[in-house]
């Protein structure tokens, strides 16, 4: 009698594969540039508030470690507010993905990347960038700012204006001539009588606060089909506070 060994035949496939080390580096390009242009640079560019400017990859290369530890600590881009309870339409908070893709770029040399992939950059108005307003209030009086850095106490100004009747806003926009020069600035209306009194005071006497100006804010817009009163005869004041 014959012995019958039973065999099997086996097939085996084996997949050799590398991965692609230029898709696992984040860089500037590709990656960071979208969002700092989105966060960013409204208020890191020529003529604002921000301490540099982040318009391009050689002007932020040199900040590199200094942008990881302020967006880890989220002092950058400010925001006060508790985004994890509430979805605010103004959030400028980055995500946690956001967070730590930028972390991994700087780990890994903050690499520039292919300039062919840099996106359009976002354009910015040295106008009015709602357009041009109904109307424009301009400021009583001009105040210089301290060429050397010191505490500015804040500063009340009232603004030229003869309301001979009710006007309902439904934007508005204000616009500081030294934009790197203002911290921020709140603005409201009050009536006549409290025009002698500081606009703190002027606002609790029956005034009305209308919004803040803070770097790179955007023009304000009510709700469709609302709008905000101003009483013919009011008076229009601003409180800014100014850093040197």
């Amino acid at each position: 009698m014959k012995k019958w060994t039973p065999m099997v035949a086996l097939g085996v496939v084996c997949l050799f594969g590398t991965v692609d080390a230029e898709a696992q580096q984040v860089t500037y390009t590709k990656d960071i540039a979208p969002i700092f242009y989105q966060n960013c640079l409204s208020c890191h560019r020529d003529g604002e508030i921000g301490p540099f400017s982040m318009e391009s990859y050689d002007q932020i290369r040199p900040w590199a470690k200094s942008i990881r530890k302020a967006v880890a600590d989220r002092s950058m881009p400010p925001w006060h507010a508790d985004s994890s309870k509430v979805a605010y339409a103004n959030d400028r908070s980055l995500s946690d993905e956001e967070v730590a893709l930028i972390t991994k770029w700087v780990d890994q040399g903050a690499k520039q990347g292919n300039p062919k992939a840099l996106p359009e950059q976002p354009t910015f108005h040295d106008t009015w960038a709602m357009g041009e307003p109904d109307h424009i209030f301009h400021a009583e009086r001009d105040f210089d700012v301290p060429a050397l850095e010191q505490e500015i106490e804040y500063q009340s100004i009232w603004f030229n204006n003869d309301l001979e009747e009710d006007i309902y806003i439904t934007k508005w926009e204000i616009r500081p001539t030294e934009r790197e020069s203002v911290h921020h600035a709140n603005l409201s209306h009050q009536p006549k009588r409290t025009r002698s009194v500081g606009i703190t005071q002027a606002v609790m006497s029956g005034g009305a606060y209308i919004g803040s100006y803070l770097p790179g804010a955007r023009p304000f817009s009510y709700p469709e089909g609302t709008a905000l009163k101003i009483p013919k005869d009011s008076h229009i004041g601003i409180q800014v506070h100014y850093v040197g």
